[in-house]
């Protein structure tokens, strides 16, 4: 919950080359809350999202919010836990 991943990573993961092709199978997911794929992001970038942008980034936002709550209760960073330097960038 909350952690983030480059399409290049995800791609390298799964032993593929063809990143756009995984952010082509991630915009085909049926169930994208269910199926978390608004947490792959690009290098550069927020990247696509099949319910778009706006609400992509709200859901990261939203999860973001509920991670510092979270550690804040524990007295620890909630960036220092899983989420990707990408991420950084936008918030």
């Amino acid at each position: 919950y909350g952690t983030t991943i480059t399409y290049s990573e995800l791609a390298r993961r799964i032993g593929s080359r063809a990143v756009r092709a995984v952010g082509g199978v991630l915009a085909r997911n049926p169930v994208p809350i269910i199926i978390p794929c608004h947490r792959v992001v690009a290098k550069n970038g927020i990247g696509g999202f099949s319910c778009g942008v706006d609400m992509k980034i709200k859901l990261i936002e939203l999860e973001l919010k509920y991670l510092r709550l979270f550690y804040l209760r524990k007295g620890t960073c909630p960036l220092c836990f899983g989420i990707s330097r990408s991420i950084h960038i936008y918030f």
